[in-house]
């Protein structure tokens, strides 16, 4: 599609604009190009709040659903569809960037962080979320700049899941 936008254009560079997760899979598929390609065929990439190291919204999803703030269907109705999405594996917090202590999820007898993480699947009972983690959690795990002008832009002020108690 870059390739053919480009040549429709009178052979101009293409401008990626990305939001959410499409940051993080444009990330995947300019690491994945070479140089030369890259020079030919983009001008920039602009990210439009990109989960560059993951989120704890993931986990939250993953953990209860998330009916995306419609009052009239509960959570609990997507929970196993949204389980079942490997984009969704892609969002959890990618444990390379996340501090040592850090508590991801916060529980009266046990606490989640990086250290043991996977036991977050393990509570839930839910193998298939695992795999499909450990399919995913590498895609972008050295974070590694695209090589290409790159603009981030994200917003302030907006209430984010930082813990899950």
């Amino acid at each position: 599609m870059i390739q053919d936008t480009y040549q429709r254009n009178g052979n101009k560079k293409v401008i990626l604009i990305t939001h959410s997760m499409g940051s993080s899979m444009a990330l995947y598929l300019l690491n994945h190009q070479s140089k030369t390609w890259k020079d030919k065929y983009i001008r920039a990439f602009i990210s439009l709040g990109g989960p560059w190291i993951g989120t704890v919204q993931a986990l939250k999803t993953f953990a209860i659903g998330d009916n995306f703030n419609n009052p009239l269907v509960p959570a609990s109705v997507f929970v196993t569809e949204q389980r079942s999405d490997a984009s969704l594996a892609w969002l959890m917090p990618n444990l390379n960037y996340w501090n040592e202590n850090e508590k991801l999820v916060e529980a009266s007898n046990m606490n989640i962080t990086k250290s043991n993480f996977e036991m977050f699947y393990n509570m839930l009972s839910a193998d298939d979320g695992l795999n499909l983690w450990y399919d995913t959690k590498d895609l972008t795990k050295d974070m590694t700049a695209p090589d290409v002008e790159l603009f981030c832009l994200y917003s302030t002020g907006v209430p984010t899941v930082e813990k899950l108690r």
